[in-house]
């Protein structure tokens, strides 16, 4: 069985949201964390830039396979979350 919601282009899988939310959650994660030190120490900007990086290909490699996935598309199901 799989489980998703399907938009009016394409079925998105329960699993994409999942990394979405893990995208988001270590974006900001990373930023809270070192919000202070990342003024004082350059390891931190760098170790920041590569995390962002990540992102970018990942969140990329959904958008080319299913589209801009936007808030109308998460509401319902995922409004809680």
């Amino acid at each position: 069985m799989t489980v998703g919601k399907q938009t009016d282009k394409v079925f998105i899988p329960d699993s994409i949201f999942f990394v979405l939310t893990e995208i988001y959650g270590l974006d900001q994660g990373i930023r809270n964390m070192s919000l202070a030190q990342s003024r004082k120490d350059k390891n931190v900007r760098e170790y920041i830039r590569k995390v962002d990086s990540v992102n970018f290909v990942r969140a990329c490699g959904i958008v080319a396979k299913y589209g801009w996935i936007d808030e109308k598309c998460v509401r319902g199901k995922y409004a809680d979350v």
